[in-house]
């Protein structure tokens, strides 16, 4: 399927592409900090087995987010390549 897209069309989908990247490493980060400040305040003592077995899940959100700015990144290019005269 061929298609054809604006030069600011693409920018746009580009950006959108890198905001919605941004907000997901923020919530990232924000869960990294929960976890550390949950593990050692809230739980007390049981606070290191808290944080060893929440240290899967973040490693897990990190490991999905990395193949997703790699996803993103293919899309970037993918309608950088759909620029033309005829948008």
């Amino acid at each position: 399927m061929t298609f054809f897209v604006s030069q600011s069309q693409a920018d746009a989908v580009k950006g959108k592409i890198d905001n919605t990247l941004h907000d997901t490493q923020t919530v990232i980060n924000k869960v990294k900090s929960e976890v550390e400040t949950l593990g050692t305040t809230w739980f007390g003592n049981q606070g290191a087995k808290f944080q060893e077995a929440m240290h899967f899940h973040v490693e897990d959100l990190t490991r999905i987010y990395q193949e997703t700015q790699e996803l993103a990144e293919m899309g970037k290019q993918n309608i950088q390549e759909h620029v033309g005269a005829d948008a």
